[in-house]
């Protein structure tokens, strides 16, 4: 029999902590455990070395600076600053990430002074930073000259202090509706995860509820797969309860609707959106294997959990076309008496809605020759629901809420129109 193995964290303490270990390691929950349990027991000399060991290298390694941000150590916000204000590139996102990391508000004004050289490749890393150290930011037009990026960026930041959330531009896009909303809470948000080792500071991502990341989700790579992984728990979010107060059934979808999901919308992070009403034929997926994410039967891409999809994928012309919706709470803990009394409901004609945020990605994997494209999200109200609709076998009544930001259609693909090709394919629009 194997000896078991050793603490994580104990050979941490002893062997002390390099900045790329930190920097990795804390993306993985076995690794934010070990580094949450050392910061509990190291002292705080231990501490003090460390953090003085890896701070040496923040002039001329942006790991380094990444893994002091993860610390929460703000008295080097300053060193990072400065090594961010001389950086290009890949060491200037690398400095980017570190300073979103540290979440120090008082990186604004410095952020702000390299943002008024109005130099078009900085601009957009500046922006993710000042994002993060403010906590809010101000909305930045969709369509926007990308030579005027800059100049849009520091003309919407000269804005501050900043108003409460505000939904903006509300209009019809044929069967959906979309809006901006400026300066969003942030409560729900998709957002690059912290360095997870190699070459590049920003490549996987994660829906987060209050800064703890819920799911890691794909990267922006459009030959890679589709991940949609659970990350924390889904013990139903305090952030996420709040919401079903102020949502009642929804029939049509006009500017009232967005009014009435200003509970929900208001806690989104800053960007543009659209909200598009479907009736969508749903399973309960149960098996991994069974999952659209299970691509070239591995099951490693797929939900750890159990999770709701369209019945078919759809073999639409040059991609198949799916829908994939993960919980925000246990499903196995679902109340049966009440998936029972909407089950009754629905079979009698009702349709009740559920409420998912959702992004659409296209993929065309190395290793399948079949492109495809996903609707993916997170169900925020109506489990009990989708669970009778799935029951039930009548299609499901969905109000997706799609992040057009975060969306990674084809290159040149309008994200609005990967949206409705999904839901036409799957004849779901309604």
């Amino acid at each position: 029999m194997a000896e078991p193995r050793e603490p994580l964290y104990t050979r941490w303490r002893d062997e002390g902590f390099r900045a790329e270990a930190i920097a990795n390691g804390t993306n993985e929950p076995r690794f934010r455990e070990a580094l949450a349990q050392w910061l509990v027991e190291a002292t705080p000399e231990q501490r003090s070395a460390v953090t003085h060991a890896i701070g040496k290298r923040i002039p001329k390694d942006w790991t380094a600076a990444i893994a002091v941000g993860l610390l929460g150590e703000r008295s080097y916000t300053a060193a990072i600053l400065d090594a961010m204000a001389k950086a290009k590139g890949l060491e200037l996102s690398g400095y980017g990430v570190a300073i979103e990391t540290m979440r120090d508000e008082g990186a604004v004004a410095a952020l702000m002074a390299m943002l008024e050289a109005l130099v078009p490749e900085r601009a957009w890393v500046l922006a993710k930073a000042l994002q993060r150290s403010a906590g809010r930011a101000p909305l930045i037009d969709r369509y926007v000259d990308p030579k005027q990026y800059a100049r849009a960026v520091l003309d919407a930041w000269k804005r501050r202090p900043f108003a409460a959330p505000t939904v903006r531009n509300v209009a019809r896009a044929g069967r959906s509706v979309t809006f901006g909303l400026d300066h969003g809470g942030g409560e729900l948000h998709i957002e690059s995860t912290p360095y997870n080792g190699g070459s590049w500071p920003r490549w996987s991502r994660a829906l987060y509820v209050n800064d703890e990341p819920l799911y890691n989700v794909s990267s922006g790579c459009e030959t890679c797969h589709s991940i949609l992984q659970l990350a924390g728990t889904l013990d139903l979010p305090s952030a996420l309860a709040r919401y079903r107060a102020g949502i009642a059934a929804i029939d049509t979808l006009d500017e009232a609707t967005i009014e009435a999901l200003r509970l929900l919308i208001d806690r989104l992070q800053t960007g543009h959106y659209m909200a598009c009403l479907a009736n969508l034929e749903v399973d309960r997926v149960t098996d991994p294997a069974r999952s659209w994410l299970a691509e070239t039967d591995d099951d490693s891409y797929a939900p750890r959990t159990v999770h709701f999809q369209s019945k078919l994928r759809a073999p639409a012309e040059k991609l198949r076309s799916s829908v994939l919706l993960v919980p925000s709470q246990d499903l196995s803990k679902l109340d049966e008496a009440t998936v029972s009394d909407y089950e009754r409901a629905i079979r009698g004609g009702a349709r009740p809605v559920a409420i998912a945020l959702t992004w659409v990605e296209d993929r065309s994997n190395w290793d399948d020759n079949e492109p495809t494209r996903t609707l993916l999200g997170a169900v925020l109200d109506g489990h009990h629901k989708l669970a009778a609709y799935a029951r039930a076998r009548v299609p499901a009544r969905i109000l997706t809420v799609t992040s057009l930001d975060e969306s990674t259609p084809g290159r040149d693909v309008d994200p609005m129109d990967a949206v409705h090709e999904t839901l036409d394919a799957l004849g779901a629009i309604g």
